[in-house]
């Protein structure tokens, strides 16, 4: 790469962008935000005096707005299963057809790296009897559901485009938690912290026994940047799961209680019948470490920590308005873009 590379992120302006950009600003790369903009800038205006931004679809964005750039990452997505099952059509066009779009682009344009924004969901059996075992990067992948049947096949399609001059990696990152400035509430982490702070009440559906893998926002955002720093040939044409650990969510409201006791909050835990379907899945994390050196950092008892403190501080209050939520944004804007 050049002495000060540019990347590209798209999706930037989102949860993991905000909180990416300014990282990759602090490691000394040139940033250039491609994004259709559904939330707004919000989460970027601490560094957008030292950003380029491009609000454009990356379903129809012209090749001509990667040019010159060393590298993209990207975020772009339907990013979960309510808003994937809500526009299923318009999740496989942006999550499977816009990502292979942009990995073309890159290759008309030279641009030699490209880290796609996968998820560990694509593991989901939606089994709950029992504890799932960790699955692995060669392990067999059926996905269910709309969201990571698109994340899965955008992988399956992308990263065999690898060669001596193209270099695409996806992360499997587990469910994200943590603070952003485009902060969100609609993620298991954040919406416990959400009750704690709007009621001091959260919901546990059936006694929480299923499980996640999950993985700090910020942890995820240095995920991207060891993949833009790692040898080209560590990482064309490889998939690996990024994750903190694998929790039960009966385990994760323990953690909050505790962060909440310390504070001498009080919070109630109500037992709830659980949503069809039930999500249960982990993931392991050892290829990551084995090649990249990724060892995640930030637990879930220090991100809850801070969110409870930060929040207030920041603003983050009005815990109920749909701009915090995915879905509950595309219901009242009903746009045909991409939330990211």
């Amino acid at each position: 790469m050049n002495a000060q590379p540019i990347v590209v992120v798209a999706g930037g302006a989102g949860y993991v962008g905000s909180v990416l950009v300014p990282r990759l600003l602090e490691s000394g790369y040139r940033v250039r935000v491609l994004d259709s903009l559904v939330f707004g800038l919000r989460g970027l205006e601490p560094v957008l005096d030292r950003i380029e931004v491009v609000e454009e679809d990356i379903r129809s964005v012209p090749g001509s707005v990667l040019r010159g750039a060393d590298a993209l990452v990207n975020l772009a997505a339907l990013s979960n299963d309510p808003t994937a099952n809500f526009r299923p059509q318009l999740c496989w066009d942006v999550n499977a057809e816009g990502a292979l779009r942009l990995a073309k682009l890159c290759i008309d344009e030279g641009i030699s790296r490209y880290v796609y924004a996968s998820s560990s969901s694509i593991y989901d059996t939606r089994d709950p009897s029992t504890a799932p075992e960790a699955c692995r990067e060669e392990d067999p992948i059926r996905p269910i559901g709309p969201y990571s049947s698109s994340k899965y096949e955008a992988e399956t399609r992308i990263l065999p485009l690898a060669s001596e001059r193209f270099a695409p990696v996806a992360l499997r990152k587990g469910t994200l938690y943590g603070f952003s400035p485009r902060m969100r509430f609609d993620l298991v982490v954040n919406t416990f912290v959400r009750g704690a702070m709007r009621d001091g009440t959260i919901s546990l559906h059936n006694g929480g026994g299923m499980w996640r893998p999950l993985l700090s926002v910020e942890d995820a955002a240095a995920a991207y940047i060891r993949c833009l720093e790692a040898p080209a040939e560590a990482i064309r044409g490889e998939a690996f799961n990024v994750v903190h650990c694998n929790e039960s969510i009966a385990n994760v409201a323990a953690e909050l209680r505790a962060a909440c006791e310390a504070l001498g909050r009080a919070l109630c835990v109500e037992s709830t019948p659980s949503p069809s379907p039930v999500r249960n899945y982990c993931a392991s994390e050892r290829k990551a470490q084995r090649v990249l050196g990724l060892e995640s950092a930030i637990t879930i008892r220090e991100s809850v920590d801070k969110m409870l403190h930060v929040l207030p501080e920041a603003g983050f209050t009005d815990f109920d308005n749909p701009w915090y939520s995915n879905i509950a944004w595309m219901e009242r804007t009903d746009e045909e873009a991409p939330p990211s």
